[in-house]
């Protein structure tokens, strides 16, 4: 084949690892065994979730926020090119999957780009699953899946990965395979301050945080 191929309007999602030690990914988990873990779903076999959606407004937590936070700065400034646009951190929780649970797919509302920080990933205990719904008409069987023709696409995480996507991609939690729990930290980012151009432009007020803990 001749010619160029471009991927026009594909959303951009980041995959990288923190480089924590197995000590470091057991301290962060012991610190966040203090927040209540809730059913988010009366059904079985759903992940569960704690249930403030701040936990990295904690103090403890304080050196990993900016961690993650600069990792989604060389992301935006070296890919995406938004370097006059400042951004934080505003929800973020801790997921919890057990033996046979798994997610439900969706999105996330009143974010900008999300990011799931993986704890502990036991062999066969799950990723997670990007869907497009935003399919053709058209039902085509490719004779191999790729980026370019999939409407689903699977990350096969490990302890330590860290992935950022946009917000309005649907995404689930993969099915629990494993006898042990499965955890990952979930979070939500924003632009902050001011943004936009002529009547577009929008200027976000700084958070509480003091009255998110």
């Amino acid at each position: 084949m001749q010619g160029f191929i471009h991927q026009l309007f594909s959303k951009v999602v980041f995959e990288t690892r923190l480089n924590n030690s197995k000590k470091d990914l057991n301290k962060f988990i012991k610190d966040f065994k203090n927040f209540k873990v809730k059913d988010t779903n009366k059904k079985k076999n759903i992940t569960r979730a704690t249930e403030s959606k701040y936990i990295l407004n904690d103090e403890r937590f304080k050196e990993l926020r900016k961690v993650l936070l600069q990792q989604f700065y060389s992301f935006k400034n070296e890919a995406l090119l938004f370097n006059n646009t400042d951004f934080e951190i505003t929800t973020s929780w801790l997921a919890v999957s057990s033996t046979n649970c798994e997610g439900v797919p969706h999105n996330h509302r009143n974010s900008f780009y999300s990011g799931v920080y993986y704890l502990k990933v036991p062999k066969k205990s799950g990723g997670i699953k990007f869907i497009n719904y935003n399919t053709s008409n058209f039902l085509i069987e490719p004779t191999t899946d790729n980026q370019l023709n999939t409407t689903e696409w699977r990350f096969n995480v490990q302890d330590d990965s860290l992935l950022l996507f946009p917000s309005e991609m649907y995404h689930t939690i993969m099915k629990n395979e494993s006898k042990q729990e499965r955890i990952s930290l979930a979070f939500n980012i924003m632009p902050k301050g001011r943004f936009g151009t002529q009547d577009s432009e929008l200027v976000m007020a700084e958070p509480a945080l003091s009255l998110r803990a």
